[in-house]
């Protein structure tokens, strides 16, 4: 929690700290990531809490659909490297939330990961155009949590991809990430 208070700028770092007991923050620089820190959980658990893959949290995390509880390249703590479990809720609440739920797999449809392999497109811009709800043939499995529910047809995201709407990432509109 130190270096992340002091790469935040919420310590002095012209005062040499003796132990954690003596830590002196400024407070309201340090509330926000002290509220982040209380959320964190470790990234390594949190496949298994969306039912997802490792790359499709990385992808999630890009995204920006997942927050760390401190982005900065020089933070190596397990701490930092934590996801805000605000956003994993989040990202959960859309998934299961927001598509119509279903018994069987619909004809034309498959997992998320399965599209990617079928479309050629990546995990990351399928996922931008999910959550960009520009994909509305998806549905969700049901008594299936998270993400190893949600199904995708193959055909509607090659449309997307072929005449892309507006607000899309450039991976999207021109095959380049």
């Amino acid at each position: 929690m130190t270096n992340i208070l002091e790469l935040a700028g919420a310590i002095d770092e012209a005062k040499p700290l003796k132990g954690a007991p003596n830590v002196v923050a400024d407070y309201a620089r340090a509330k926000p990531l002290i509220e982040r820190a209380k959320h964190a959980r470790p990234f390594a658990r949190v496949p298994d809490m969306l039912s997802a893959s490792r790359p499709m949290v990385a992808a999630l995390i890009e995204l920006g659909q997942l927050r760390r509880i401190q982005d900065h390249d020089e933070l190596k703590s397990k701490v930092g490297k934590s996801i805000d479990g605000r956003s994993i809720q989040e990202v959960l609440k859309f998934i299961e939330g927001r598509f119509e739920v279903v018994e069987d797999v619909p004809v034309g449809h498959v997992h998320l990961a399965k599209a990617a392999e079928k479309t050629k497109a990546t995990l990351s811009a399928i996922l931008e155009l999910l959550f960009g709800l520009h994909l509305k043939a998806v549905c969700r499995l049901k008594d299936h949590h998270g993400f190893s529910g949600a199904l995708v047809s193959p055909t509607e995201i090659m449309k997307c991809i072929e005449q892309p709407p507006d607000n899309v990432s450039n991976e999207i509109r021109f095959g380049t990430p």
